[in-house]
């Protein structure tokens, strides 16, 4: 686990990032770095799959389109109902298109469309069953997670460790 230890919710101060890539922070059991990409994919995950029902949904003000390869029509297709569980309110737009009216809250704004696409595209080889809507949700946690390389202000690296504490 990334931050083992640091979920104790005893952290004293957050000191930076370094490499773009790990947060630092002191605590009450010494100096944490914490890779910000598994943090983030870790608290996301979490909120994905402790959902209940239709999973919690931002609508958009105007839809987005999502042209999708025939493989990845076709996992969407079998995925819909594990898509709506985690957030996403689509519906079939042409031959290979999906409208897309509401996404997960708990994905970043802006990168919820291009996550379904690259989860989806990771999801064409894959064969649905029970742990389907967990594979799924794992796909667009990591797909949705900041990045290594990517810089966070103070207040965004704050609320990652306070979210990874819970």
């Amino acid at each position: 686990d990334t931050a083992a230890g640091y979920g104790d919710g005893k952290s004293e101060r957050l000191i930076g990032q370094v490499a773009q890539t790990y947060i630092v922070a002191e605590g009450e059991h010494g100096l944490y770095l914490i890779d910000q990409h598994a943090a983030h994919e870790r608290v996301l995950l979490d909120r994905l799959l402790n959902q209940s029902g239709e999973g919690s949904c931002q609508m958009l003000m105007e839809p987005a389109l999502a042209e999708l390869t025939a493989e990845q029509w076709e996992a969407a297709s079998r995925a819909m109902d594990q898509l709506a569980s985690v957030g996403y309110r689509l519906e079939p737009f042409g031959e290979r298109s999906l409208l897309i009216r509401g996404v997960p809250g708990e994905l970043p704004p802006g990168q919820a469309v291009s996550a379904l696409e690259q989860a989806l595209t990771d999801l064409v080889d894959e064969k649905d069953g029970p742990d389907w809507r967990e594979r799924i949700a794992l796909r667009l946690s990591c797909r949705g997670a900041v990045k290594a390389g990517q810089t966070l202000t103070f207040q965004e690296m704050k609320a990652l460790v306070e979210a990874l504490e819970e």
